[in-house]
């Protein structure tokens, strides 16, 4: 049991103590199903156990964003001391550990900010028309509604894989003019 003096409504009696059970992590290991430990260096944690001081919210966000700032920092960017409240900050969807942060090179960054990632200025679109036979062949070009659809979706796949969102359009003359149409 340890005793701690969080901020706590007067209690009946006047007293203004708090008593807190803690349990350790390794105590709960005899009850989990399965159990994992991840060891990681001491200057990526941040315990927070206190309301305020060491060990609290404010100086896990500190230690945050110290992290941040080394990141940028190692990356080419210039970080403008930060005040309280004014952080720049790394989501973890642009970077985990780091990495990843090159296109920051050259950048004057200050808070309140988030970093992310330039988006792609290039758009990439798949267009076609004039759709006259969708069965397939019985020898190449074997062509076909079906073997159109697997190229666009692996054209698709190959161009999201590279960061892109492309745009698939069709402009019409399906079936007309052709002999289909005529049936």
């Amino acid at each position: 049991v340890a005793q701690t003096q969080l901020p706590v409504r007067a209690l009946p009696r006047g007293d203004t103590g708090q008593l807190r059970v803690d349990r350790q992590v390794h105590d709960c290991l005899s009850v989990a199903e399965s159990s994992m430990v991840v060891e990681v260096p001491m200057d990526e944690f941040s315990l927070v156990q206190n309301a305020d001081g060491d060990h609290s919210p404010q100086s896990a966000l500190r230690h945050l964003c110290s992290r941040y700032q080394g990141w940028l920092t190692a990356a080419g960017a210039t970080v403008v001391a930060e005040a309280p409240g004014k952080i720049v900050e790394v989501p973890a969807m642009v970077s985990y550990m780091g990495e990843g942060l090159d296109f920051a090179s050259g950048l004057a960054l200050s808070g309140p900010s988030v970093v992310s990632k330039p988006r792609q200025t290039e758009l990439v679109l798949f267009h076609f028309n004039d759709v006259y036979n969708v069965a397939a062949n019985p020898k190449e070009p074997v062509g076909g509604a079906a073997r159109f659809v697997h190229k666009i979706n692996e054209l698709r796949k190959q161009y999201q894989d590279e960061g892109y969102e492309p745009l698939c359009f069709f402009s019409g003359d399906a079936f007309n003019p052709s002999m289909t149409s005529t049936v």
